[in-house]
């Protein structure tokens, strides 16, 4: 009756990080989102990682990984 059902992008950002063994956070209108600040669901989410920099499109959603020193993470 639905169709299909995809993950949200934040369920994928989470199990990419997981895979890679890598730590996540969001940035930007993503952040925002996330904390309930608007309801706006950004089209490109980014997130600062300390993996491995790319960009991963979805079909018209993209998640990119910023690489950040593990640093930032800190807080």
């Amino acid at each position: 009756m639905l169709g299909v059902i995809y993950p949200t992008t934040e369920e994928l950002a989470k199990q990419i990080a997981q895979r890679d063994k890598a730590r996540i956070a969001p940035t930007g209108i993503m952040a925002l989102f996330l904390l309930g600040l608007t309801n706006q669901r950004p089209l490109k989410a980014v997130y600062l990682t300390d993996g491995s920099q790319r960009e991963i499109k979805i079909g018209k959603r993209s998640i990119k990984f910023k690489k950040t020193v593990p640093r930032s993470f800190a807080i």
